[in-house]
């Protein structure tokens, strides 16, 4: 599981770096919305994930 989830974040990194690598040679804005877009649903996703983590860490019965 938490290998998939280091594939996924290193994924993002490489589309946002590459999104703004693309908006720095070509200067087209979409790019720049492209790779804010990437960051923000990452930012969420990431709430969300760490967010069940904690609920997970309150509900387990303690070992």
């Amino acid at each position: 599981m938490l290998i998939v989830l280091r594939v996924l974040v290193i994924l993002a990194a490489v589309a946002i770096g590459l999104n703004v690598l693309a908006f720095l040679v070509t200067g087209e804005r979409r790019r720049l919305h492209s790779a804010w877009r990437i960051t923000r649903w990452s930012i969420v996703l990431a709430a969300i994930f760490f967010g069940l983590m904690v609920v997970e860490r309150i509900l387990s019965p303690q070992l």
